[in-house]
């Protein structure tokens, strides 16, 4: 909503009003939906800030962001894959470094209203190259690329206690043409030596005890995580798509 790129981008006034509209009519006729608010991340140019868009917290169950890497903001445009920094999430949701926006959108939103967090789309940016053009240069490779965002959270000792509000994460795990037609893959399991490093993650997260791996079919049907049983202190469903923490 607080993106340029489509026509009805940039529009608050609008935008609060049919969400508040729209919000209504689903607590009256199908009060179980859930209700995410999950606007573009705004960086540090401060070009699309959150605030405006917020309808809210009567209106909001989750909020949320999607957090990427493709590089640092300084280096732009992207012509080498790097690693991500190591706490590049943490800097992108808290603020904590200069990768991200001039605000912490887990204190504002998810903390200072008592909403649990989604990491909406997740993934690292492998950049292969321009679509009918030359190849761009695979720096420290794929494998790097992708597991330096993975392990600058997933798989990151402290994270989940640190930002405890943060319940859901969803994998973007797709192949897109973006950014002036750079051709990239997010997919951490396109090729085995990516895959293998990023099973080993999730096989030593699972290992610590603080995560059950279940089935969705397991969880309870509410708008927040606050009702789902808890069988340790956590509880994860992945697939392909998300885990629910």
């Amino acid at each position: 909503m607080n993106g340029e790129w489509f026509p009805y981008g940039q529009k608050p006034d609008a935008y609060k009003a049919f969400w508040i509209k729209v919000y209504t009519i689903f607590q009256t006729t199908a009060p179980h939906v859930a209700f995410v608010w999950s606007p573009n991340f705004n960086g540090p140019a401060n070009n699309e800030p959150y605030d405006p868009y917020w309808p809210g917290a009567d209106y909001v169950d989750w909020v949320g962001l999607s957090v990427y890497w493709k590089g640092r903001a300084s280096e732009w445009p992207w012509l080498q894959n790097t690693e991500a920094p190591l706490n590049y999430v943490s800097q992108i949701i808290d603020a904590q470094g200069p990768e991200g926006g001039p605000i912490s959108f887990y204190q504002t939103y998810a903390v200072q209203y008592s909403k649990p967090m989604v990491i909406s789309e997740a993934a690292g940016a492998f950049h292969m190259g321009i679509q009918g053009g030359s190849a761009l240069d695979v720096g420290v490779g794929r494998e790097k690329t992708l597991m330096s965002f993975w392990n600058s959270f997933l798989f990151s000792p402290g994270f989940f206690q640190t930002y405890p509000l943060v319940k859901m994460i969803f994998a973007f795990e797709m192949y897109k043409v973006e950014d002036g037609n750079t051709q990239n893959d997010y997919r951490a399991t396109m090729d085995l030596e990516t895959r293998k490093a990023f099973v080993a993650g999730l096989q030593q997260l699972d290992s610590t005890g603080a995560v059950a791996w279940a089935s969705l079919r397991n969880l309870k049907r509410d708008k927040t995580s606050s009702s789902i049983p808890l069988p340790k202190q956590a509880l994860a469903a992945w697939s392909i798509l998300g885990a629910i923490f």
